[in-house]
């Protein structure tokens, strides 16, 4: 995380178990794992603008290998 003014930027890996069944997809109870990062605009100490990105084709190209 780093941050500069009223802007932050935050990178995250996200680690989580399949256990249910979405996107098409059955629950395999196995790990998937992706990154990501945030941007936010931060004004009077509350967040007034942010931005979320993260490795959605990497999650759904794991999920279709279990």
């Amino acid at each position: 995380m780093i941050g500069d003014g009223e802007h932050t930027a935050c990178r995250f890996t996200f680690r989580g178990t399949r256990a249910g069944d979405s996107l098409g997809f059955a629950a395999t109870h196995r790990a998937v794992l992706t990154s990501g990062l945030c941007l936010m605009r931060w004004r009077d100490g509350r967040i007034v603008e942010g931005y979320n990105e993260f490795d959605s084709a990497g999650v759904i190209a794991g999920l279709a290998k279990q």
